[in-house]
């Protein structure tokens, strides 16, 4: 008990969040303190969650020492259960100058998943181009990590960082009367080239690599889904450049999209926000439609990330593997996932296994 009050806030929370705290972010000082210190007397064996970390933490990289002392301590093996995980990059941002901010230089539309830093400051990355979106100001909304956010944003400071200078809408609702819900969907099924399908589920686009190759028939199915309040995420692996405003511009309404230069280990982390993100809209009664672009190119990009891990999941790492049982629950009659499927797809048994023989072709 000693050690464990001992720790800083930060620590409290990823270690909380090893032993099977799923909101360390929500919870204050001695509720974290009570789950550890539970799962410690009741001998139980822990089961890590390195795949929802919450805001990261500048001290996690204390963490496996801590561990390493609390089984000193208890004569329980803590530290060799962890699962190695990749913490979230830093975002950081500096000082608002208010006489830049004043000027209103170079208002952007900006919509992007809320997330947190380590001083405990809402940001997220703005779809439209990629940039990191600071909110100081919280709007008198009750916001929460993995809600999304709509609005404008300017310059507010010389380093041109962007600060979001008018919130309008939160979770798809208006911001005047936003009241922690979003727009509810009764839709039970879909239209797609000329033949219905029930709504929720799994569902394959055979033949098809890249959603822009069959834009028109795609942006159709999004249309009509947004008519009837689903909300629509594409996640789009190697965007060149020249193709993100085309992405954009089917019409999704969180499109997460990875350029060819972006790091493994952040497209490694946008993928485990998103899963967070989908099950924050479920909190809330949403209906989400999740369009996923060349599923195996993600899966090779998790496993750069953890190189040095053996590949035992089907010519693939646990890591991907742990992806798959985090994202696998979520789809319900709630939730519909499109995934393309290639040829060169089925040289992959991960794909061939979980993909095209569970998904319908459509």
């Amino acid at each position: 008990l000693a050690l464990i009050e001992s720790l800083g806030i930060y620590e409290l929370r990823a270690l909380a969040r090893i032993f099977g705290d799923s909101s360390p972010t929500t919870l204050k000082r001695n509720d974290h303190i009570q789950i550890v210190m539970d799962k410690i007397i009741s001998g139980e064996e822990i089961h890590p969650l390195p795949l929802r970390q919450g805001r990261p933490h500048k001290e996690l990289s204390n963490i496996a020492g801590i561990l390493d002392e609390l089984s000193k301590i208890t004569g329980v093996e803590y530290n060799a259960k962890q699962t190695k995980v990749q913490p979230r990059k830093a975002i950081t941002f500096n000082q608002v100058e208010e006489d830049i901010f004043a000027q209103n230089l170079f208002p952007i539309k900006a919509k992007g998943i809320l997330l947190q830093n380590e001083l405990g400051q809402f940001y997220f990355q703005n779809q439209y181009n990629l940039k990191y979106v600071l909110l100081e100001n919280n709007f008198d909304v009750n916001l929460q990590e993995y809600d999304f956010v709509e609005g404008s944003a300017v310059i507010m400071n010389a380093d041109r960082e962007y600060l979001l200078k008018k919130l309008e809408k939160v979770n798809f609702v208006d911001v005047k009367s936003y009241k922690n819900k979003t727009k509810t969907s009764s839709v039970k099924e879909f239209s797609y080239n000329g033949l219905s399908h029930n709504f929720g589920g799994r569902y394959r686009f055979d033949g098809l690599t890249h959603y822009l190759d069959k834009q028109e028939k795609i942006k159709e199915l999004v249309t009509k889904l947004n008519e009837q309040n689903v909300q629509t995420i594409a996640i789009v692996p190697n965007v060149a450049e020249q193709d993100l405003i085309s992405v954009q511009l089917l019409g999704f309404d969180c499109p997460v999209t990875f350029k060819i230069v972006d790091s493994s280990d952040d497209v490694y982390q946008s993928l485990v926000y998103v899963i967070d993100y989908v099950k924050r809209q479920q909190e809330l009664g949403a209906s989400v439609a999740i369009f996923v672009e060349d599923p195996v190119t993600l899966a090779n990009i998790v496993d750069h990330c953890f190189k040095n891990n053996t590949r035992g999941y089907m010519n693939h790492t646990d890591n991907v593997a742990e992806l798959v049982k985090e994202f696998s629950p979520l789809v319900n009659s709630k939730i519909a996932v499109f995934s393309t499927s290639d040829a060169a797809d089925l040289l992959d048994p991960l794909f061939v296994s979980l993909i095209y023989k569970n998904y319908k072709a459509i």
